[in-house]
């Protein structure tokens, strides 16, 4: 007996984006040509243009930086006679945004380590208001306890007093 037909595959209803609705199998990933490089090569190649890389944490930076490189080697590579000066300018230049950047971070540090300690002042500041005003009504209510006790036993010495008079 011949094999049992299949169905027809099931189409979207809109034409432009036919689709069979009946394959189970997830879509394949279309790669590109090049495969992706890996970050210790990535870095290798930052660190041969003379760019920094310790900055570096997420792999969209190291890219970025990457493709920086690429086109510093480039202009490098490129590069003879005059334009090797004009490399060597656009290499300063460079550093030079990188001694800027680190210098914008660590002023940013030093803020917010500024920022801290002031804020850790005041909060200690406020616990030492709030310590002084409660030893303050301490105080107050022993003195108003100690009065308290001092009319009370001039009170007691009255009676007593009074009772011991002849009438």
């Amino acid at each position: 007996p011949p094999p049992p037909r299949r169905p027809p595959p099931k189409r979207s209803t809109d034409a432009t984006d036919a689709v069979d609705l009946t394959d189970e199998s997830p879509p394949k990933r279309s790669r590109s040509a090049t495969p992706r490089k890996s970050v210790k090569e990535m870095k290798a190649t930052i660190t041969r243009a003379g760019l920094p890389t310790s900055d570096l944490v997420e792999r969209a930076d190291v890219e970025a930086r990457h493709a920086a490189a690429l086109d510093r080697l480039a202009e490098a590579e490129n590069a003879s006679g005059g334009d090797a000066a004009l490399a060597r300018r656009v290499a300063a230049r460079e550093k030079e945004r990188e001694r800027a950047r680190e210098r914008r971070e660590r002023k940013d540090a030093e803020l917010a380590r500024r920022l801290a300690a002031e804020e850790e002042t005041a909060r200690r500041r406020a616990a030492k208001k709030n310590a002084e005003e409660k030893e303050a009504k301490r105080k107050a209510e022993a003195q108003r306890a100690e009065a308290a006790k001092k009319r009370a036993a001039e009170t007691k010495r009255r009676a007593a007093a009074a009772a011991a008079a002849p009438p």
